[in-house]
């Protein structure tokens, strides 16, 4: 900053030699240096400077300043007459407070804030901005300058205004009341035609030689207060750039946390998204394997309930056959029983029905032997073979349909337990695949 500094203030007094070197400028610059680059605030000094009548102030002694000064004055005493009334009774002449505002633009003992709204107002209007803005203040201060005293005054100037803007609602109600204001050109021709009487009646009436030395002392007073406001403004630089260095040294230290705070939050969603990817595929080859099962086991199920439909129409069939076999071999008894009653006398009926046994009482060793056959010929006491054949049908059926209800019997078993495992087999979750990736995983390994 301080070196910015000092490359354009040697710039433009090389660029400007009429006007040279000005310790009034270095405010200017400085506030325009903390602004923009050191290129661009060199060319803003030299449009303000040469399209602004910022550097006829400082040309022919000052003559544009003192004539700034006198229409300050006027206006004062048109604005606000109390406070004219009182500056006069207090000795107190514009040039004591004005002169640095015009010549500074504002811009050496008001905070940067204010400083830069006051220059975005003079490059927005002009030069009669300067007016404008002099004038807010000496209205807002002016319950504070009618009881002040002559030092009260000049140092309320120095010190106690300025801080009275420090704050940004401060700043906007002053850039209100400047805007308010309003400042006739008619007006300030008026005070330049008066201004221009005064200057060559008191050329007239004054000794040159000592007009010469009062303005070469005011100069020199003035000078001595611009290197003092200088030094000041420098002492505020260094300090400005110094905690501005102290600042970025903490704000780079941060970066490089926050910058290895986020590497490492990019490593860890990296490393989840890979986890969420493998478990997503696990819960996926998972899903699918279960899905294959449920196929497998409904496949399992229908052919066990084909089967067991199969064996329940088998076993109605065997019923059904065994019924008529049963009743067939009963009227072939009946028959038998009347061939028998015919072969015997009426006598011996009875006793021959008591001893007679039925069929179902046979045995493989032990056959009851009954009198007569088919044809009449046969021996008393023996069986027809038909009736023995139709006899050992009737056990082959009750044996054939005592298995095929015993494989009944086992079907329903198998499918009953085909029933509990398809209940107690979870259906799998989203949100549960990822609660328990690690457990599901090795599930799924040790099931493949």
């Amino acid at each position: 900053g301080q070196q910015a500094l000092y490359k354009i203030s040697k710039a433009y007094s090389v660029y400007d030699k009429e006007v040279g070197y000005c310790q009034g400028l270095s405010f200017l610059i400085a506030a325009l240096v903390l602004h923009m680059p050191t290129e661009q605030a060199f060319g803003v000094l030299l449009r303000i400077m040469y399209n602004y009548e910022v550097r006829q102030q400082f040309l022919e002694g000052f003559r544009v300043l003192k004539l700034k000064l006198f229409q300050m004055e006027k206006l004062i005493e048109d604005i606000m007459p109390d406070l004219a009334g009182h500056f006069q009774a207090e000795r107190i002449e514009t040039h004591m407070f004005a002169s640095q505002w015009f010549l500074t633009l504002y811009s050496s003992k008001f905070p940067l804030f204010a400083v830069f709204r006051f220059l975005d107002l003079f490059l927005c209007e002009g030069p009669i901005t300067l007016f404008q803005v002099g004038l807010a203040l000496l209205k807002l201060a002016r319950p504070d300058l009618l009881t002040l005293d002559f030092e009260g005054i000049l140092k309320y100037f120095r010190v106690q205004l300025p801080k009275k803007f420090s704050t940004d609602d401060h700043v906007n109600k002053l850039i209100n009341q400047v805007v308010s204001i309003k400042v006739s050109s008619r007006k300030l021709k008026k005070y330049e035609k008066d201004f221009a009487a005064k200057m060559e009646a008191e050329l007239l009436d004054s000794d040159p030689v000592e007009r010469l030395r009062r303005e070469n002392a005011g100069l020199r007073g003035a000078v001595l207060r611009l290197e003092q406001e200088n030094d000041t403004l420098a002492h505020e630089l260094v300090n400005s750039k110094i905690m501005l260095r102290t600042e970025m040294d903490e704000l780079e230290k941060k970066v490089d946390r926050l910058s290895k705070q986020n590497r490492q939050f990019t490593e860890s969603t990296t490393r989840m998204e890979t986890e969420r990817k493998q478990v997503s595929e696990e819960f996926s080859q998972f899903k699918q394997l279960y899905q294959q099962t449920v196929i497998e086991l409904e496949e399992i199920k229908q052919r066990h309930d084909n089967e067991v439909a199969e064996h329940r129409h088998l076993c109605q069939e065997l019923d059904e056959r065994s019924q008529r076999v049963q009743h067939d071999l009963q009227q072939e008894l009946l028959e038998v029983k009347a061939r028998f009653s015919n072969m015997h006398p009426n006598s011996d009926m009875a006793a021959a029905e008591e001893d007679t046994p039925t069929a179902s009482s046979y045995s493989s060793q032990e056959r009851p032997v009954l009198p007569g056959s088919e044809d009449g010929q046969a021996k008393a006491g023996s069986v027809p073979q038909h009736f023995i054949n139709s006899e050992a049908r009737i056990r082959e059926l009750e044996m054939e349909l005592a298995r095929h209800k015993l494989q009944l019997v086992e079907s329903e078993c198998r499918l009953q337990e085909l029933e509990q495992k398809m209940k107690t087999s979870p259906e799998p979750e989203e949100g549960g695949a990822t609660a328990s990736s690690s457990s599901m995983g090795r599930w799924f390994t040790r099931k493949r």
